[in-house]
């Protein structure tokens, strides 16, 4: 009997132990990858540079990382409205609430796994920027560098999953552009600036010819 009482309290202290050394993990980003069943070659591209590139890897380890096909029914449920598999591989930043942030398919996927990591580092920045009290430790951002927020008072919680309305689009990077003038247009601005200076030095003699003949007579 001693010894039955002895294997229980065992297993309960290893189970406490065990739960006491979970991570606490709910609040980290997740990455979100869907291929075709059987991937394309950009699909097994963007497989290798999650799993092998050191970059890539590296922000993956901080990350919920999930591989899903279109077939998946948890992306049927939450993603397939918003991140359709009508352009495949996609792969996708989210948080932990659901919100998407960042977004690439089809051709979009970067090459490289310089470039997926910047790219996947400069969401997860632009998100903490616009919502600086969402996460509270550097665990929860690929990297490990978000700063350290003050905390406001009443601030309101987050649902455990957002749904995601529409599609999004890809995530890109916009140039912009000043639009060119025309040179008609520049001609034409620079006659109606002559004419009216040609006009202003004929109203200056008129008046002074006038002025003059009355000075005469």
């Amino acid at each position: 009997m001693m010894r039955f009482i002895a294997v229980m309290l065992c297993i309960v202290a290893l189970a406490g132990n065990a739960r006491a050394q979970l991570p606490e993990d709910g609040g980290k980003y997740q990455i979100i990858v869907v291929t075709a069943s059987t991937p394309s070659p950009l699909g097994a591209r963007l497989l290798s540079l999650i799993q092998s590139d050191s970059k890539v890897a590296s922000i993956a380890a901080r990350c919920h990382v999930h591989q899903w096909t279109p077939q998946t029914k948890i992306y049927q449920a939450r993603y397939a409205r918003s991140l359709p598999a009508t352009a495949l591989p996609i792969v996708a930043l989210a948080r932990s609430d659901g919100g998407v942030i960042y977004k690439a398919s089809g051709n979009a996927v970067p090459s490289t796994g310089a470039d997926l990591a910047a790219n996947l580092m400069d969401a997860a920045k632009m998100d903490r920027d616009n919502s600086p009290l969402r996460y509270s430790a550097t665990a929860d951002c690929p990297g490990g560098t978000c700063p350290t927020r003050p905390a406001l008072p009443s601030l309101p919680s987050l649902p455990s999953f957002r749904p995601l309305d529409g599609l999004i689009p890809d995530t890109v990077t916009i140039d912009v552009q000043t639009p060119s003038v025309p040179k008609w247009a520049i001609a034409v601005v620079g006659g109606i600036v002559l004419i009216g200076c040609l006009g202003g030095l004929l109203l200056i003699a008129v008046v002074g010819l006038v002025a003059f003949v009355k000075l005469r007579g």
